[in-house]
């Protein structure tokens, strides 16, 4: 059997043995700086505008706003927002966002980050809430009268804060872009405790007109291959991966594959497509008419 070959960032298979690939949209960097999108607020018609955080980079899946949703300093904590609204605000929990909203709202239109703040930025998933908490090195401090949680990566030892305000329970919670399975009523947020002497959260399910705060993320859009699964003497199974962003936005998806490399590194009219199918965000297709004890290159796209 004959061993892979790992060629610019390429993985090479023979039909019948070994099947992997790899392929990456790097999807550019964000932007913090300029003008940011503008829009109704609280229903009234009138323009407002969301300055657009930073993107900090704690060795994560993604990056952490350095400042929440509608404030612009990492400390700031007066404006918060109900579930699902993209800031025009509403009336009855039918508004935040819609009488059946989905189950994840990050990344879609009813994601406040992502309609003011551009494409990459969104809701961070509860997950990812945790995998801050569990790759951090918390603390509790105060700033100018405001609490805050600090995060230091035990990665790269960047820094991120969470302020909170304990004034009202609600003020100290966070929305995560899920919506609570057992109660579509309610939405998923994380509380970070104030008044405790160690740093500590848990899990609140709040109706989705509560108003609270929100922290985006910033996630780019990209695609990772898998390796095949079913290979066969003519046949095998292309599997890859998307982000949530690249899922939520992709018109197109399915695979590149060749017999020579430079087909796969820069892809022509006449470069083999197979088209693939998403599920969540995975990314699979069957690949017909294969050579036996040929080399193939492959990526997802």
């Amino acid at each position: 059997m004959k061993a892979i070959k790992f060629l610019s960032m390429m993985l090479c298979l023979v039909v019948s043995m070994v099947f992997a690939a790899c392929g990456d949209d790097d999807g550019g960097e964000p932007d913090g700086s300029g003008d940011s999108p503008t829009g109704g607020a609280g229903g009234s018609g009138d323009i407002v505008k969301y300055p657009v955080a930073e993107s900090i980079d704690m060795g994560l899946s993604v990056c952490w706003a350095s400042w929440n949703m509608g404030e612009n300093s990492e400390f700031g904590i007066n404006k918060r927002f109900g579930w699902g609204d993209i800031g025009l605000g509403g009336s009855s929990l039918d508004d935040f966002p819609c009488p059946f909203p989905p189950e994840n709202i990050s990344g879609t239109e009813y994601d406040i980050a992502t309609q003011r703040w551009g494409d990459g930025w969104r809701l961070p998933q509860d997950s990812e809430f945790s995998e801050l908490w569990y790759n951090s090195d918390i603390s509790i401090g105060e700033y100018n009268g405001t609490l805050y949680y600090k995060f230091i990566s035990k990665i790269n030892g960047n820094v991120i804060y969470l302020p909170l305000n304990d004034q009202v329970y609600y003020w100290c919670c966070y929305w995560t872009g899920n919506l609570y399975d057992k109660d579509t009523r309610k939405a998923i947020a994380r509380h970070f405790d104030e008044s405790a002497s160690t740093p500590d959260f848990w899990w609140s399910y709040l109706n989705r007109d509560t108003k609270i705060c929100i922290r985006p993320v910033y996630e780019q859009a990209k695609c990772e291959t898998l390796e095949a699964e079913d290979i066969k003497a003519k046949t095998a199974t292309l599997q890859g991966i998307l982000s949530l962003t690249a899922s939520n936005n992709a018109e197109e998806v399915g695979f590149y594959i060749s017999e020579l490399l430079s087909d796969i590194e820069n892809p022509t009219q006449q470069t083999r497509r197979v088209d693939a199918t998403i599920k969540d965000k995975s990314v699979s297709s069957e690949v017909e008419n294969l050579d036996r004890n040929k080399d193939y290159y492959f990526r997802v796209y």
